[in-house]
């Protein structure tokens, strides 16, 4: 879970390769998650606030608010949000919803693909984190109820990351996705990434499953 890897066998000294993130939560200077998002959502641009039932869930995945976030939302604009600028939103989405794609991008733009198209040869972590909100215990485990799909390939390991910064209220919010063995990245470079709920218990009163943050780790090669 944690990026990087020993500069040499037995030392302490870690090298850590350029690291990537894309968020939904505001507010932002750059790097929002819509960047690399490139297919399999719903509703976009409505209100945040507007209610979002199985009409748009059942297409795709939906930016959207926790039930908890609107309701203190409603209650800062009574008072004209008293300087809060800050918005967790996240993409929501269940069984129904289908595939969530996102592409991946290298920092490395001028490299050349065709050198292999092995996803291990360029991206060596990768990690996806929910909304940090408790919603009761039927709500949505990364680690359980969805599936990720890297580089056209199954991701077989996937796990809750245990670690401080990556947890609220001692909830696990963030889940290491291994990078299969034969994953391959897409002729510009760039790393395919599909995220879709498996489990039909994942409603949207029990709570959804939620997508906010997305890091990986590129490797360089002189």
């Amino acid at each position: 879970g944690i990026p990087g890897e020993p500069n040499h066998e037995g030392t302490h000294n870690w090298t850590m390769g350029n690291v990537q993130c894309r968020t939904s939560f505001e507010k932002i200077l750059n790097g929002g998650i819509e960047e690399i998002v490139v297919g399999g959502t719903s509703g976009d641009g409505l209100d945040l606030m507007l209610p979002k039932g199985h009409l748009y869930y059942n297409k795709g995945w939906v930016m959207d608010l926790g039930e908890a976030e609107k309701k203190a939302k409603l209650k800062l604009e009574r008072y004209g949000g008293l300087g809060y600028q800050d918005i967790k939103k996240s993409y929501y989405g269940i069984k129904a919803s289908g595939a969530l794609r996102l592409l991946l991008p290298h920092g490395s733009i001028k490299r050349e693909v065709k050198h292999t198209d092995d996803a291990l040869y360029w991206y060596n972590s990768l990690v996806v984190c929910e909304v940090n909100e408790r919603r009761g215990g039927g709500e949505c485990s990364l680690e359980r109820d969805v599936q990720f799909v890297v580089g056209g390939i199954v991701a077989t390991n996937v796990r809750y990351i245990d670690e401080e910064g990556v947890s609220y209220l001692g909830k696990k919010i963030c889940v290491t996705v291994d990078i299969p063995l034969n994953a391959k990245v897409a002729p510009s470079g760039s790393l395919p990434v599909e995220i879709s709920v498996l489990s039909s218990k994942v409603t949207l009163k029990t709570g959804a499953c939620s997508i906010s943050h997305v890091v990986w780790e590129e490797l360089e090669h002189t």
